[in-house]
C-alpha cells in the first residue's frame, strides 16, 4: 500500500476508533464521496475498495462484509450531485446508461401518467440501476468489489444481504414519500 493511502488509512482509524465499526463507516463514506465525484460506482470499488478492503481484513472485519460494504457504499455516491451532471455528461462510459436509454422512454410516459413527475422518477430509475449494480449475476459493483477483494460472488451475495434490504427500503422510501427525495432540488430553485 502505498505511504500516502496508509497514513489517511491511519489518520481517519485515529477517528473511527472512538466507534464501533469505525472502520466500515470510514469505507462507506469514502466510497460514498468518490462515487459521486467520479460518476462511476465501479471506479470507486476498484480504486477504494483497493485499499479499505485489505486494511479492513487485516483489522479483522470479514472480508466478504468488507467486500459487500464496499459494493453497496460506492452506489450511493450516484445519487448525490454532481454524480447526475457527470451522469449526463459522461454516460457513454458507463454500464447503466444503456438501461437508461432504453427505459427512460418506456417508463417516464407510464410514471407520468399516474403522477410521479420526471425529476422523481429519474431519482427512482437511478437508485433502481444503483442496486442492480450490487445484485448478482451481473452487477459490475459487485463483480470488481470481489476481485480487487479477492473473494467469490457467491460468499458476498450472503453478506450483501442486509446492505440489499437497506437499499430496498431506501427506495421505498424515496418512491412512495417524493419529498424526500425532491427537497434538495427544491432548496436549489430546480423545481417549480
Amino acid at each position: 500500500m502505498p505511504v500516502a493511502e496508509a497514513s489517511q488509512i491511519r489518520r481517519a482509524g485515529g477517528w473511527s476508533r472512538r466507534f464501533r465499526g469505525g472502520l466500515a463507516m470510514v469505507n462507506s463514506l469514502t466510497c460514498m464521496l468518490f462515487g459521486s465525484i467520479s460518476g462511476s460506482a465501479g471506479a470507486a470499488v476498484s480504486s477504494v475498495g483497493g485499499t479499505m478492503i485489505p486494511e479492513m481484513n487485516r483489522k479483522g472485519y470479514d472480508r466478504d462484509f468488507n467486500i459487500a460494504l464496499t459494493a453497496s457504499a460506492t452506489t450511493t455516491g450516484m445519487l448525490i450531485p454532481p454524480s447526475n451532471v457527470i451522469l449526463l455528461a459522461m454516460g457513454v462510459f458507463m454500464d447503466m446508461t444503456p438501461a437508461v436509454l432504453v427505459f427512460t422512454p418506456i417508463f417516464l410516459p407510464v410514471a407520468e401518467g399516474i403522477g410521479i413527475g420526471p425529476v422523481h422518477f429519474g431519482i427512482i430509475l437511478i437508485a433502481n440501476l444503483c442496486i442492480g449494480l450490487c445484485t448478482p449475476p451481473v452487477g459490475s459493483c459487485l463483480s470488481f468489489g470481489c476481485s480487487v477483494g479477492h473473494s467469490k460472488n457467491d460468499r458476498v451475495s450472503r453478506a450483501m444481504v442486509p446492505f440489499f434490504v437497506a437499499m430496498v427500503a431506501a427506495l421505498a422510501l424515496i418512491t412512495w414519500f417524493s419529498q424526500l427525495s425532491l427537497w434538495l432540488p427544491c432548496v436549489f430553485g430546480a423545481m417549480e
